[in-house]
């Protein structure tokens, strides 16, 4: 028996892969000892050759690490060291593919390949779901503005947790793992402590609407978000339900000590020219991402308010 840390990328799909690993270990003999969330910052890229994993340790839905005893992740990005991407190969413990459209579906389709590993009908809808989120593969803007599906609702009970204390906050996520392995989404969204968050994040998510009206500045093809101190449920989708008409959205947030942008191509209006790779043109800036969309933090807000000018500039001209 091994007591493993799963360290997962902070989003649904990173906590979907996590929820996948706890069931598959818990079915083969195995132990978590930890549940790790852990985002993209200046910090953690910088020392991220040197980062102090708890071990033996599963890396999911995050960029690659050499010393990863189970790896799995789809991005383009998830290299940061040539010498890593050089000497990497997929074999029985890691897999790196960027034709899933989520982590967590790489995760269940190579467990299953490779040990047979059959997910319960609760872990399947996850990724089912997994995949539509991570690839923003909705109907229209207005399907996830209102978030009326049990995965929405539960998307919007995770956006609505206060990351301010982490020890608090991964006890949260542990919870909400060890539920999610064995309940079904309509079963955890319908506690009243998780009903009642979701309520209020959503009626929050109607005063935003109006607010974001007022904040909202049109550049060309691009509505640009200063959303620092507002509270503004996924801006770049707010922009799209708001004005169906734009092509991109670049929207500024601060988490903790970090500024975030987030920088989105419309999936509902794609008539514009020749489509950005989004992912990459973030990664030229210290970010990454996808193709439709990508994102990258900094310290400074004088600096992260110039590269937004930069890029909206950019996907002005060659969007």
């Amino acid at each position: 028996m091994t007591r493993y840390h799963i360290y997962f990328h902070d989003d649904f799909d990173g906590m979907v892969s996590a929820v996948i690993f706890f069931d598959f270990f818990r079915k083969r003999g195995d132990k978590v000892g930890s549940f790790n969330p852990i985002n993209y910052t200046p910090s953690i890229k910088k020392d991220w050759a040197n980062f102090k994993f708890k071990k033996p340790f599963v890396l999911v839905d995050f960029m690659y690490h050499p010393n990863a005893d189970w790896w799995f992740d789809h991005h383009e990005t998830s290299f940061i060291n040539p010498d890593w991407k050089k000497n990497y190969k997929d074999d029985d413990r890691h897999a790196f593919d960027q034709i899933y459209k989520s982590g967590c579906a790489l995760v269940l389709a190579h467990l299953n390949k490779k040990y047979k590993y059959e997910a319960p009908k609760n872990i399947q809808e996850l990724v089912y779901w997994g995949d539509i989120i991570d690839s923003a593969g909705y109907k229209n803007a207005r399907q996830i503005v209102e978030r009326k599906e049990p995965a929405l609702r539960l998307m919007s009970y995770l956006d609505s947790l206060d990351k301010v204390d982490q020890k608090i906050y991964q006890a949260k996520q542990s919870a909400i793992i060890k539920n999610l392995a064995t309940k079904s989404i309509n079963n955890f969204i319908a506690y009243s402590l998780v009903s009642n968050r979701i309520k209020k994040y959503l009626s929050k998510t109607k005063k935003s609407v109006a607010d974001f009206k007022k904040s909202a500045v049109i550049k060309g093809g691009v509505i640009f978000i200063d959303a620092i101190n507002k509270e503004f449920p996924k801006p770049h989708f707010l922009a799209y339900y708001v004005y169906p008409k734009s092509f991109y959205s670049v929207s500024i947030n601060k988490y903790g000590a970090y500024y975030h942008m987030s920088v989105g191509g419309n999936p509902w209006n794609k008539t514009h020219g020749t489509e950005i790779n989004i992912g990459k043109k973030m990664r030229s800036y210290g970010g990454g991402g996808h193709k439709a969309i990508g994102g990258l933090e900094k310290k400074s807000k004088l600096e992260i308010m110039k590269i937004a000018e930069e890029i909206i500039e950019y996907l002005n001209i060659h969007g």
